[in-house]
């Protein structure tokens, strides 16, 4: 394991925080996603990357090398 999601849609208080906290201690990098089961939580969380992502081959290579950062739009 060397990527872990540190931000999701459907968290709870500081369930993020822990998540991050968990990631830097182990030297994880983070991604975020909304993983959403109710619809006003869709869009919250995301990972941005560096470069296009077009086929799963872009993903895994962009995950790879590191070039993304995971987002939160929590307010």
């Amino acid at each position: 394991v060397t990527i872990v999601e540190t931000y999701n849609g459907g968290s709870r208080d500081d369930e993020d925080q822990i998540a991050q906290r968990g990631a830097e201690q182990q030297g994880y990098r983070g991604i975020g996603g909304s993983d959403s089961h109710i619809v006003s939580h869709v869009g919250r969380c995301g990972t941005e990357f560096s470069d296009p992502i077009q086929t799963m081959d872009d993903l895994v290579a962009a995950l790879k090398s590191g070039r993304f950062k995971a987002l939160t739009f929590k307010t």
